[in-house]
């Protein structure tokens, strides 16, 4: 193995190792990863390897995984006893020294001297960033590795069956390969290409096949729901989530317009291509997965253009600004790796082991499935239609409606649901209560991610919101979610519309409800000002009447305590209207009682 291997693996495990460390306190101490779709991955491989079905449930198909081969990877660990998150860690960091191997070969080939192969893979590690990507626990690492490999059968003296099989092999990793095979496919000599077109080919037509015959989609659920397929909105903001990526092709564009090399200029077209494919028709940001293969490309094709270019200097100036650029993204990657493991760990793991722990055996529906499938074990319905087949068709006809997820409840016998603060296409059926809400700290805006378990069984509802207490740590809070009644029936004096679960006042009146439980009194509220004021109004509560002005974002806030048949009263008395005809209106989204 070379020098500039070994080192640029060394700072990629030292990087590694210290994502891990960092992350631990957040996690508990144990290996989590910063995003719940990981264990989508690790929950189809276990269900393949134990009963031989590609799905989540067993016995039930559902084209779940949009890398096919890396859930067989998984599933080989879970067949040999070695499955699990420390198994796709291990094949990551296998994957990492892959990527650098072949990267090292492919500037070796292309006249690099070692020291220059040295700088240019520790810009790979930085620029991927390599060690984040590790620690995802996911395919992208491999699908890097196979890419440099089909790259390198392509231009090299390999033979026409290598090619193909590493191009099967790039695509059963991810689909995105075809972006890629696109390109070459226009800037290399054809002759090279017949193999791999193929490998390629063979792969897609395959797991459509297979996808069909099992009565799924031709392509895995979660492409046909994430990928773009060339809207402009689309397209636009992945441009705006990683001008990087546009930058780098824009920089290596204008090098090889200088160069007069036939290769170098074809790796810059090759970029290119793959680039502007993957803004228009694919994803890109999402935790910085989606174009690090192209940012490992990137730093062979900038390599192979700065070194021996016959304008040095400009070369060399213009890199420099592309890393200043990339170490801006890199380091926003890394820093989020720590707070993203300890959102995952609180509101998929946490929640996922509670429902297995308290409720073993009951059918819950997900609106995020990967730690839902792993760790209950149980059967598990997702809502958002990635390993749902049913939901996945529905989703795609647009037929996501309120009576759709009653049906489908009632068909697979839920008893619970877990979702965020809405449910997909905002179509919660009727009859479902909120018995527990969790609020746990989020590494973005607005800081606070709110998971609903709701009780589809009523008589659950009770046992899960006091079995929620159990989860409530540093940076994780339970409310019971013993929700407020806020409708009409209780209302004098006033004209108001209905919101889902709370209501909006438009004229003087009060709303006189009952307190559901014992605790801490909240409401979330926002109004619309008029000559400058937001609305006010009062709360009477036994222990207390508290006047509030509403903001004009909605916020939360605590009242006081009452007890459990306490009346409620919301005295609105501030509809004035001001000159340019605006008035004061005030918007009660939703009230609950936390307990203390």
């Amino acid at each position: 193995m070379s020098r500039p291997v070994l080192s640029a693996g060394l700072l990629c495990v030292v990087g590694v190792l210290a994502l891990l460390l960092a992350s631990l306190p957040g996690s508990g101490g144990e290996l989590v990863f910063p995003l719940d779709d990981a264990y989508i991955h690790l929950a189809l491989a276990r269900t393949l390897a134990e009963s031989g079905t590609w799905g989540i449930n067993p016995g039930e198909f559902a084209n779940a995984s949009s890398s096919p081969l890396w859930s067989v990877l998984l599933a080989v660990g879970e067949l040999v006893g070695l499955g699990g998150p420390a198994w796709a860690l291990a094949i990551n960091v296998l994957a990492a020294g892959g990527v650098l191997v072949v990267a090292d070969g492919l500037l070796a080939r292309g006249g690099l001297d070692e020291r220059a192969r040295m700088l240019a893979l520790g810009a790979l590690v930085w620029v991927a960033p390599l060690p984040f990507l590790v620690g995802l626990g996911m395919e992208h690492v491999v699908h890097a590795a196979l890419v440099l490999a089909l790259l390198s059968a392509v231009r090299g003296p390999a033979p026409e069956w290598a090619g193909a099989v590493i191009a099967a092999l790039a695509v059963s990793m991810r689909l995105e390969t075809l972006l890629l095979l696109g390109a070459i496919t226009i800037v290399e000599p054809w002759s090279r290409l017949r193999g791999a077109a193929v490998g390629g080919a063979t792969a897609v037509g395959g797991f459509a096949l297979f996808g069909l015959a099992n009565g799924g989609a031709w392509v895995p659920n979660g492409v046909l729901k994430k990928a773009n397929f060339g809207e402009v909105e689309g397209v636009v903001a992945a441009v705006r989530e990683c001008p990087e990526l546009v930058l780098w092709v824009v920089v290596l564009l204008a090098l090889a317009v200088l160069d007069t090399r036939p290769g170098p200029r074809r790796g810059a077209a090759t970029l290119a291509l793959a680039a502007a494919g993957q803004l228009v028709f694919g994803r890109v940001g999402w935790l910085y997965r989606y174009e690090g293969w192209l940012f490992v490309l990137g730093v062979v094709f900038a390599a192979e253009l700065v070194s021996a270019h016959p304008r040095r200097r400009i070369a060399w100036g213009l890199v420099l600004v592309l890393a200043a650029v990339t170490t801006h993204r890199s380091a926003l990657a890394l820093q989020a790796y720590a707070p993203g493991v300890r959102f995952c760990a609180d509101a998929n793991v946490s929640v996922a082991r509670w429902l297995a722990a308290g409720w073993p055996g009951r059918v819950v529906a997900v609106h995020d499935l990967g730690a839902a499938a792993y760790y209950t074990r149980g059967r598990v319905v997702d809502l958002g239609g990635l390993g749902t087949d049913v939901v996945a068709a529905a989703t795609r006809r647009g037929e996501l409606t309120p009576a759709f997820f009653s049906r489908l409840l009632d068909d697979e016998q839920v008893a619970i649901a877990v979702t965020g603060a809405q449910w997909p296409q905002d179509a919660r059926p009727e009859g479902l209560s909120a018995a527990a809400r969790i609020f746990v700290r989020h590494p973005a805006p607005p800081g606070e991610f709110e998971v609903v378990v709701w009780a589809v069984d009523p008589d659950l509802a009770g046992a899960l919101a006091e079995g929620a207490s159990v989860l409530s740590r540093e940076g994780m809070r339970v409310l019971d979610g013993r929700d407020l009644v806020l409708d009409d029936a209780t209302l004098t004096g006033a004209a108001l519309q209905h919101l889902e679960g709370g209501v909006v006042f438009y004229t003087n009146g009060t709303m006189t409800t009952v307190a559901p439980a014992s605790g801490m009194l909240q409401l979330w509220i926002d109004g619309t000002a008029a000559d400058g004021r937001p609305p006010r109004f009062r709360v009477r509560i036994p222990s207390a009447e508290v006047e509030l002005a509403a903001p004009a974002v909605t916020e939360r806030v605590e009242v006081g305590v009452v007890a459990e048949g306490d009346f409620v009263e919301i005295i609105y008395a501030d509809d004035l209207v001001d000159a340019s005809g605006g008035d004061r209106n005030l918007a009660i989204r939703r009230g609950a009682v936390r307990r203390e």
